[in-house]
């Protein structure tokens, strides 16, 4: 579905194109329709401002789910985005599911697509996970930018994007 050079952007670039793009995984198919943006070194919220072990993950690679436990129970999922010792990467924070409900959250979002730690560190491509992108069904609606939320440094960033009804 993705060219390998789709996800080597800007990380509030490829957030915005994610918006209105399908996942289908064992547990139903949804539309991402809000997404945060988090860049590398140049922006405290991220993981990747700080080069850490676990951070890692997000500096050297593009296109790769990366999974964290936040609050000590809450999974939220990213795709790594950006130039490669650079880092960056988009967070999953709303969906829309085939029969219209909306699922607003990372943990709520992680959740309803069955996401577990193993995901981690896998490309987003990889079907083995049992997860396949599908192109949007229709025309998406107007991109808004948001601030993001939950965060204590760099909020007035708008890197929060919703095309959500």
């Amino acid at each position: 579905m993705f060219a390998s050079h789709f996800f080597v952007d800007s990380p509030p670039r490829v957030a915005q194109q994610l918006l209105g793009m399908r996942l289908q995984t064992a547990l139903g198919t949804y539309t991402l329709i809000e997404v945060e943006a988090y860049g590398g070194q140049d922006d405290a919220a991220s993981h990747a401002y700080r080069d850490t072990p676990r951070a890692r993950l997000m500096i050297d690679t593009s296109g790769i789910w990366y999974v964290y436990l936040i609050y000590g129970m809450h999974l939220c999922v990213n795709i790594t985005v950006g130039l490669a010792g650079v880092g960056g990467a988009v967070l999953l924070r709303g969906l829309e599911a085939n029969d219209g409900s909306i699922i607003l959250g990372p943990g709520k979002v992680s959740q309803a697509l069955g996401i577990s730690r193993q995901w981690n560190g896998h490309r987003v491509d990889d079907e083995s996970q049992d997860t396949v992108w599908l192109p949007p069904e229709q025309k998406r609606g107007p991109v808004k930018a948001l601030t993001r939320v939950g965060i204590r440094h760099e909020q007035d960033r708008l890197w929060r994007f919703s095309i959500r009804p």
